[in-house]
């Protein structure tokens, strides 16, 4: 295996341990009347490297989420965050590679390829009830594994 798909194979090993995959759903926006959607994929670690690793090869952000000042035992947490076509591109890169969330990975990357395109226009009631389908469903394969069943 190549250097290349060893780093890809790490990255995704991590993801299927540490990483989520979403569809967010967000309350209309001021002059706005739709609901939106938001593909989101992120990894939260305790350990920096593998999260500036992420950054570096797939782009995305990151910030610091600071220990909880509830427990001094706890430590800082760096997330690493892709949303929209740049979650797709990270998801189809990686899909060969994962496991656990590999049917996750196939539903997100559908749903952004639908979405494609349709920026900025006011949706049909339709397709707004197809989006929240794929968010629906991919909230419910969080408790089963990452599968559908």
């Amino acid at each position: 295996m190549s250097k290349d798909r060893l780093d890809l194979a790490y990255y995704a090993g991590l993801f299927d341990g540490e990483g989520c995959v979403d569809i967010n759903r967000h309350k209309p926006q001021t002059g706005k009347q739709a609901v939106q959607h938001t593909l989101r994929c992120h990894v939260g670690m305790t350990d920096e490297m593998p999260i500036r690793g992420y950054k570096k090869i797939f782009g995305g952000n990151i910030h610091l989420n600071p220990k909880s000042k509830k427990n001094p035992k706890w430590s800082d947490i760096w997330i690493w965050t892709i949303e929209s076509n740049q979650a797709k591109c990270f998801l189809e890169i990686l899909v060969p590679f994962l496991r656990i969330k590999k049917d996750q990975a196939k539903v997100a990357i559908e749903f952004q390829q639908i979405r494609q395109g349709q920026h900025g226009r006011r949706l049909p009631i339709g397709e707004l009830e197809r989006r929240d389908k794929y968010y629906k469903l991919l909230s419910r394969m969080k408790g089963k594994n990452g599968r559908l069943l």
